[in-house]
């Protein structure tokens, strides 16, 4: 990195672009993204059990427990995300988005496996509730 330019990875280039005559901006541009990476996007939905709390466990200030198998909604994938400059502060405009749930509720599961006495708090566990999933815009004030 050399003063006022800043190289990021293989194949880039290097425009030079004057603004007056005593100062110049120097821009990276990279190698554009495929055509159908860079106008679309791909965001997917399932479901998955919980990595690592297959069964699930509570255990209640008793010390008592209930068991289950929750699965959980995800979301994976790409969004279009943009940045551009503009001439006013402050100097450039985002566009960017996340693959999410889109949340229609909360849904409860019980958690069938109980020892006796067990809490009515740890005999189920509150989800969100969605069946798809979509590019959410990230707010940027």
């Amino acid at each position: 990195m050399d003063s006022g330019r800043l190289l990021i990875g293989k194949g880039q280039q290097c425009l030079n672009i004057r603004l007056r005559a005593s100062s110049s901006i120097k821009l990276l541009v990279g190698n554009t993204a495929p055509p159908e990476l860079a106008s679309k996007s791909k965001c997917e939905f399932f479901l998955q059990r919980i990595p690592g709390m297959n069964p699930l466990v509570l255990t209640d200030e008793n010390g008592k427990k209930c068991r289950g198998v929750v699965e959980i909604p995800l979301c994976r994938g790409y969004c279009k995300t943009s940045e551009s400059g503009t001439y006013t502060f402050p100097y450039r405009v985002q566009n960017s988005s996340a693959c999410a749930l889109i949340v229609t509720g909360t849904q409860l599961i019980p958690l069938t496996d109980c020892e006796d006495g067990a809490s009515e708090k740890i005999r189920s566990v509150t989800l969100p509730l969605g069946h798809r999933c979509g590019c959410k815009r990230f707010p940027f004030d």
